[in-house]
């Protein structure tokens, strides 16, 4: 999906997330437009967690050049950049198709799996 910029998961379940294109393990190689999406996809669940439907929710921060979003499906939590100039989705359809990625690959990614 070349029109999602980074993407943070959560499965709230297992307390277990995985991130796209976001250098978390390395945090030398974080860049400040890195450190803006984490800042974004912070206030975006902070805004999950304050609501009180947690199953099927969409919040989404609209800027002029991207938008942050947030799908919260059953046990995910799905919060992407989307860049405007590489689509004409809107953003959640862009996390209705990641989230159908995750149901995909369920079975075999340790995070959606007891470790």
């Amino acid at each position: 999906m070349n029109e999602v910029l980074n993407v943070l998961i959560c499965n709230t379940m297992l307390e277990q997330y995985t991130v796209y294109n976001m250098p978390i393990i390395y945090p030398e190689e974080m860049q400040p437009v890195h450190v803006r999406a984490l800042q974004e996809f912070e206030k975006l669940y902070d805004r999950y967690l304050s609501s009180p439907n947690k199953k099927d929710l969409m919040i989404k921060k609209v800027y002029q050049i991207d938008t942050f979003a947030l799908l919260a499906t059953g046990n995910y939590v799905i919060m992407a950049k989307v860049a405007h100039n590489r689509t004409e989705k809107e953003a959640f359809d862009v996390l209705r198709n990641l989230n159908e990625d995750i149901k995909v690959d369920e079975e075999s990614s340790f995070i959606f799996s007891w470790v």
